[in-house]
């Protein structure tokens, strides 16, 4: 009896709380910019525009797709150039373009003059450094895309059915 008094109480609790997250819009601008994961539709971290929402279909360009299918969906939230990226990649250019200049110096310096031999791995070493250095300024000052979640749904709730034959509710916040 206990249980079915729990049961009832969290459904008239629960359902009228769902129906209300349901009727919520997605705070999308038409025109706006997205990235969608639905695999039942095609979509995996795909870049679209959003067009339309209607009778639970999320229209993208000319794709519809159900909303409920949509494992994730992100919103278009500008370009940025990252001060990590722009000070990490050329000190990682310097290293990779010094090694390897310097390897293709002394490798192509095996029949040079004892005086020389010293000095090709050296200069292939800084030439490479150098090329490496200004390569991965170039890379890390490019700005990168930055995604915001969009919360499909605050309020989730799922029937469940026990081995027992038990049912109930469970329900998950996202916020």
């Amino acid at each position: 009896m206990r249980n079915i008094f729990a049961s009832l109480l969290s459904v008239h609790l629960l359902v009228p709380m769902a129906s209300l997250s349901a009727q919520a819009p997605l705070p999308l601008e038409l025109g706006a910019r997205v990235r969608i994961t639905a695999p039942d539709c095609g979509f995996e971290k795909q870049a679209a525009t959003f067009e339309a929402l209607g009778g639970g279909m999320l229209v993208l360009g000319a794709t519809n797709c159900p909303l409920a299918s949509v494992a994730r969906l992100e919103l278009h939230a500008g370009r940025k150039v990252s001060a990590a990226r722009a000070l990490g990649f050329p000190v990682v250019g310097l290293l990779v373009g010094g090694v390897a200049g310097g390897l293709v110096g002394y490798s192509t310096c095996a029949p040079c003059d004892y005086e020389l031999e010293g000095l090709a791995p050296a200069v292939g070493a800084v030439l490479g450094g150098g090329v490496g250095f200004v390569a991965g300024l170039v890379v890390g000052l490019l700005p990168r895309d930055r995604w915001q979640t969009v919360p499909l749904e605050p309020l989730r709730v799922t029937p469940i059915a026990s081995a027992r034959g038990r049912f109930g509710l469970a329900a998950s916040v996202r916020f």
